[in-house]
């Protein structure tokens, strides 16, 4: 990742991450449309997903702080304040990512 910035982006962009029981790392982030992005390095190369879309879960709040860990087996979990202030969870099922209102 670079530390420069473009028009629309900001310089402040909050992160979280982990690593997998396998050494691999996840790294999360909220993009200049406030969707929640997950870079993910597999294999030998990273993969980048717009979870926001994947899951069709509703967009982050401007500003919004960013949580992540894995649950039981290596689930990845993200949490974040989406619009409308819910507290919002994107869950990979081992599957495909979900994403649940908690509030």
């Amino acid at each position: 990742m670079s530390n420069q910035t473009t028009e629309g982006e900001s310089a402040h962009t909050r992160l979280t991450g982990f690593r997998l029981s396998s050494g691999e790392p996840r790294v999360y982030r909220i993009d200049e449309n406030n969707h929640v992005i997950e870079h993910a390095f597999a294999g030998d190369k990273w993969f980048i997903n717009d979870l926001t879309n994947i899951s069709e879960a509703p967009i982050a709040v401007s500003g919004t702080a960013l949580i992540s860990f894995t649950a039981f087996k290596d689930l990845p979990r993200v949490y974040y304040t989406s619009v409308g202030n819910h507290l919002t969870e994107l869950a990979w099922t081992g599957e495909k990512w979900v994403s649940n209102l908690l509030s």
